[in-house]
């Protein structure tokens, strides 16, 4: 319970001290990191930062892909509203668009029950990154907003692969009596990338002021984490 609550008083810290860009945040930023380290080693297992092979870089997996996703569906409508004049309405549209693609690929994977899921994994984040890094030039308004719900179904579909595959990998790593562990762990690390990078997109957006320069920036560093996910998918895949 204290490690639990630690986490959770360091991530709200961190969260507010990225979107304060002044003494009072630093110091937050630094009391937050003080806290939330510590509590995170006790609730993660031992290698997430390394994404150990086996269940551990399953866990990190899960992390990496939430980070690297759901920022993004936070701040596309605002890259389209901003940026390209849309309305909200139509802005929405990507989103749902990698929505049906998500559940489309899933649906996919649940058919094919003996395919290598490290091998789905790695596929997944390539998919996403991809999206991301084509959707790097929309953000910053080079070229034409509608090529965002192109750009971003494909992420969608890689989404709905990688997450799939994460699913059947943590059950198939861990024994009976360690499901509720690792899926917490897993769930955990979802919510923590999740609230950081989200975190990272509004403190961008109040250093560099315009969504046609900080948006663009964000983007590019989550692609960065699906690259990372694609490079260690390899081992999370089961050993005989």
């Amino acid at each position: 319970m204290p490690a639990a609550l630690g986490a959770a008083v360091g991530v709200a810290g961190l969260s507010w001290a990225l979107e304060n860009l002044d003494v009072g945040g630093a110091v937050a930023g630094v009391v937050a990191v003080a806290v939330l380290v510590p509590s995170l080693r006790r609730l993660l297992p031992r290698g997430t930062v390394v994404a150990r092979p086996g269940i551990t870089a399953v866990v990190a997996a899960r992390g990496l892909v939430a980070g690297a996703f759901f920022p993004v569906v936070s701040f596309l409508p605002l890259v389209l509203t901003a940026t390209h004049g849309w309305s909200l309405t139509a802005a929405g549209t990507p989103l749902i668009v990698a929505s049906l693609g998500w559940s489309g690929a899933a649906a996919w994977q649940a058919r094919r029950p003996d395919a290598d899921r490290a091998l789905m994994l790695r596929s997944g984040f390539a998919m996403i990154a991809a999206g991301q890094v084509a959707l790097v030039p929309v953000a910053a308004g080079l070229l034409p907003g509608w090529l965002a719900v192109g750009f971003w179904g494909v992420s969608g579909l890689g989404m709905g692969v990688a997450f799939s595959a994460i699913a059947y990998l943590t059950l198939a790593h861990s024994d009976a009596g360690d499901v509720g562990a690792h899926s917490s762990e897993a769930q955990l690390l979802d919510q923590l990338a999740t609230a950081v990078f989200v975190g990272l997109g509004g403190a961008l957006l109040v250093a560099l002021g315009s969504p046609a320069v900080a948006l663009p920036v964000l983007v590019a560093v989550v692609a960065c984490l699906s690259g990372i996910g694609a490079v260690t998918a390899g081992r999370t895949r089961l050993r005989p």
